[in-house]
């Protein structure tokens, strides 16, 4: 005699079974997909969800560099032309003000 548990354990390792032969059916799809196929050159243009978001970040992080890049040239041309301009006294004082913006 077959009990409960053992027609409910045979029943879920099916459709884990089931679920495991999908997925592989996908992967091997996937990795049998020439890349100059029809499907191959569209599949390229599809992102996962995940993925797209994980570009964004990357532009947003890349462009984000470039901006504070051009303010650190823009601060350092500032600073290089108010050295160069003023008494010895002023650009002592200009020095300290940097020493202490850079040491906080």
């Amino acid at each position: 005699m077959v009990s409960c548990w053992q027609i409910t354990a045979t029943r879920y390792r099916f459709l884990c079974y089931l679920q495991r032969m999908e997925r592989f059916k996908v992967v091997e799809k996937e990795t049998k997909t020439k890349a100059y196929s029809k499907e191959g050159l569209g599949a390229s243009a599809k992102l996962d969800p995940a993925a797209k978001e994980k570009r964004e970040v990357e532009h947003w992080i890349q462009e984000s560099i470039k901006e504070l890049e051009s303010q650190t040239d823009q601060f350092e041309s500032e600073k290089e032309s108010i050295e160069t301009s003023g008494s010895k006294k002023k650009n002592k004082n200009d020095k300290n003000v940097c020493q202490l913006i850079r040491n906080q």
